[in-house]
């Protein structure tokens, strides 16, 4: 993800799963903020892999991922990859379209460096063509922490890129901008 804050300093952060392993990389004009690596970013990475299925379509008929249907507007979906299993609850609107995804296996980095896991929701409105698939305009993601729910990015998706060697392999670095 590429952004200006108050649409003039630039921030990029970038989730990456490759090789097994997850990452979460954060700059603030060019400065490095954070650098996340480790068991708890590679579930994390992995999760987001999921939760960003239905925006590289190839994804979401992978033998790794697993669809169980729940009702007309729910499926749960299961992505295992190099041992390690994530989960999440898509919800579609009456004409199909994503709506919302929901975990409760992606890590929050609370205080003092510990990883703890709360529920994370990715939610989707304003479709629109892009390169020949339908995605949404607009995003936001948020936590819903014991004490409050904290919304941390709200933006609009204006272009994407891919950079998506061997689905095989399970490389994912999508980046919106």
């Amino acid at each position: 993800m590429r952004a200006k804050l108050l649409g003039l300093v630039p921030f990029e952060g970038r989730d990456k799963t490759q090789d097994g392993h997850g990452s979460m990389r954060i700059t603030l004009a060019s400065f490095l903020l954070g650098d996340q690596t480790g068991p708890e970013m590679d579930a994390s990475g992995l999760v987001t892999v999921l939760a960003e299925a239905l925006l590289v379509p190839s994804y979401a008929v992978q033998p790794y991922v697993r669809w169980q249907a729940q009702d007309a507007q729910h499926a749960r979906a299961t992505l295992a990859h190099d041992g390690v299993e994530v989960h999440g609850t898509f919800r579609f609107d009456a004409d199909g379209l994503m709506r919302e995804f929901v975990t409760d296996d992606r890590y929050f980095s609370a205080e003092k460096g510990a990883a703890v896991k709360y529920r994370w929701i990715a939610a989707c409105e304003g479709y629109r063509e892009l390169g020949g698939v339908l995605v949404p305009a607009r995003c936001s993601a948020r936590w819903e922490l014991p004490d409050r729910e904290l919304e941390y990015f709200r933006g609009t998706l204006s272009g994407m890129d891919y950079d998506v060697r061997d689905f095989g392999a399970l490389e994912h670095d999508a980046h919106g901008t």
